[in-house]
């Protein structure tokens, strides 16, 4: 009897030892929801300081929408510009009218002929003065140069110096 009695003890003994470990296992996943109840509470606090902030920029937000209708609501009516408008037109027709009126005027002074002549005497004029200028010629003179027999003498002028 002595026997049965000590392996029904064993067996007690295992399976309280079962028994322990179950129990100490559940104490570590209680232990963990603990702390995920922690973690929650932490969060939930957040969520609620994240919505009274909300609160306050919804209030915000509506207070800055009635300011800004009763802006919309206090703006003056448009002026009517029509008359201005008129006469703003009729001047610029008028503007018209005198720049049509100088370029006709304008349109017999200087002919692309002209322009031409002038611009050919003036690469004759750079290119003499260049000659001049290389041939080391000083004239101590005024010259006032209106003719083109002036303007041969002073050429002939200058190639006697050199």
């Amino acid at each position: 009897m002595i026997t049965c009695g000590f392996v029904c003890l064993t067996a007690i003994k295992s399976q309280l030892e079962d028994l322990e470990t179950t129990v100490n296992g559940l104490m570590g996943v209680l232990d963990a929801i603990q702390s995920s109840v922690g973690t929650i509470g932490t969060t939930v606090d957040g969520l609620g300081t994240t919505v009274d902030g909300l609160g306050d920029s919804i209030s915000a937000t509506n207070s800055a929408t009635d300011a800004l209708q009763d802006s919309i609501d206090n703006l003056p009516e448009p002026t009517d510009y029509s008359t201005e408008l008129a006469d703003l037109a009729s001047g610029l027709a008028d503007a018209q009218t005198a720049i049509a009126s100088l370029t006709q005027q304008l349109a017999g002074v200087v002919t692309a002929a002209d322009l031409a002549t002038i611009s050919n005497t003036l690469g004759q004029v750079q290119y003499n003065v260049s000659k001049l200028l290389e041939a080391n010629v000083v004239v101590n003179k005024l010259n006032n140069l209106s003719k083109s027999a002036q303007l041969l003498l002073s050429k002939t002028l200058t190639k006697t110096l050199n």
